[in-house]
């Protein structure tokens, strides 16, 4: 019994070490690329990407990366979707914020947004749930961030 529990939770280290390397990684990687690279110069009237418009960028780079780290870590504890996995939300979160102007009063109703889809899961969330491993923990974050981006569109484009 004592050499299963010990193989078991050497496998979530193991998937944890992995998941923090490629993480940390690929985010060094990518904010040295938007800072060094992708700069807005006012003096030569030159756009480049702003970091705000780097976000939904950053948000596919993001999901790419945790569909990778959450298959290894389901693969390795054979949980269909691990409450320690946190990377899915960050993503969808971030997807609801994309392309918009973020004051107080669109802060809090993207969360909220975000978060009635997260937990109802209406239809199309609860489709994209279904895909095996970790495409389908990031997916049905990923839908319910763009349900709640238009949420957030459309308060913004007629209420604000």
């Amino acid at each position: 019994g004592d050499t299963r529990a010990i193989s078991s939770s050497h496998l979530v280290s193991s998937s944890a070490c992995r998941c923090f390397f490629f993480f940390f990684f690929f985010f060094f990687v990518f904010v040295f690329f938007v800072f060094f690279f992708f700069k807005y110069t006012a003096t030569t009237e030159i756009y480049t990407l702003s970091l705000h418009d780097a976000l939904p960028i950053f948000s596919i780079f993001l999901f790419l990366i945790g569909a990778f780290a959450s298959d290894t870590v389901v693969q390795d504890t054979k949980e269909h979707d691990p409450s320690r996995i946190v990377i899915d939300e960050w993503v969808g979160q971030w997807l609801a914020f994309s392309m918009m102007p973020v004051t107080i009063t669109t802060g809090l109703i993207g969360l909220v947004a975000f978060r009635i889809f997260d937990i109802l899961k209406p239809g199309p969330v609860k489709m994209a749930e279904r895909l095996s491993g970790g495409w389908g923990i990031m997916a049905d974050d990923v839908v319910a961030g763009m349900m709640a981006y238009f949420v957030l569109l459309i308060f913004y484009t007629y209420i604000q």
